[in-house]
C-alpha cells in the first residue's frame, strides 16, 4: 500500500510560492507545453489533437520526475540534498502513483488516441532519453560528463516538444526534424541553461530560489 502524505499549512510556508512549480516537478511540462505551441505557429500546424497537448506534458512530467527521485536514490550515501529532492523523497509515493497513472494515459492515447506516425517520432526520441539516463547511471560526475549529459537531455527535451508538432505536419518529412534549425537553436538554448544552472552551483550558491526561476526564464 502507498502510503500519500497531505502537505500540511505549515509545510507550504516553507518555500516561495514561485518555487512550487520547481518542487512538482511542472515548469518542465509548461515550457514543453508553450514551445510546442510555438513550433505549431513556426510549421503551420493550425489543427492539433487535444490528447498531444497532455499527453506531450504528461510525459515530460515523469521523465522528470524520475530524473529526481533517480538523483536522490543516488545521493543517498551522502550529500546535501537539493529542495527539489528533498521534496521528491519525501512525497515519493504520491510522485509514484502520478507516474503510473501517467504512463497509462501516455499508453491510451500513443495506441488508441494519436496516429500511429507518432510512435515513430516518440521511438527516436525515446533514444535519447535512454542515452541521457544510461550517462546519469555510468558516467563519472565532472565538468566534462555534465556538459555532455547536459547536450544529450537537450536533444531529447527539444526533439520531444517538437516531435508530436512535426508528425501532424504533412509537408514535413521525418528526416526534416532532426536537421531542423528551430529545434537545434532550442536545444542550445536549453543548454545554455542548464550549464547556467549548474555554474550557479558550482560557485557555491546556496539558495536554490534563483536556478528555479532561470529554469523556467
Amino acid at each position: 500500500m502507498v502510503e500519500c502524505t497531505v502537505i500540511t499549512e505549515n509545510e507550504q510556508g516553507r518555500y516561495p510560492w514561485w518555487l512550487w512549480p520547481n518542487l512538482l516537478s511542472l515548469d518542465a511540462p509548461v515550457v514543453a507545453v508553450a514551445w510546442a505551441w510555438i513550433f505549431s505557429q513556426a510549421w503551420g500546424v493550425v489543427s492539433l489533437p487535444w490528447e498531444l497537448w497532455v499527453t506531450l506534458g504528461v510525459a515530460v512530467w515523469i521523465i522528470y520526475v524520475l530524473d529526481r527521485l533517480w538523483d536522490v536514490r543516488m545521493k543517498r550515501d551522502g550529500g546535501e540534498l537539493e529542495k527539489r529532492h528533498e521534496f521528491h523523497q519525501r512525497y515519493w509515493g504520491g510522485f509514484m502513483v502520478g507516474v503510473v497513472a501517467g504512463l497509462g494515459w501516455c499508453a491510451y492515447a500513443a495506441l488508441f488516441a494519436l496516429g500511429q506516425i507518432v510512435l515513430g517520432y516518440g521511438g527516436f526520441v525515446m533514444v535519447f532519453v535512454g542515452l541521457y539516463f544510461l550517462i546519469c547511471w555510468k558516467g563519472e560526475p565532472g565538468v566534462g560528463s555534465d556538459f555532455g549529459k547536459n547536450v544529450v537531455a537537450s536533444l531529447a527535451f527539444a526533439f520531444g516538444v517538437g516531435a508530436g508538432v512535426h508528425a501532424y505536419a504533412p509537408v514535413l518529412p521525418f528526416a526534416s526534424m532532426v536537421v531542423c534549425l528551430e529545434l537545434l537553436t532550442f536545444a542550445g538554448l536549453c543548454v545554455v541553461n542548464m550549464s547556467a544552472i549548474d555554474f550557479w552551483k558550482l560557485e557555491g550558491e546556496e539558495d536554490e530560489d534563483a536556478a528555479a526561476v532561470l529554469n523556467m526564464g
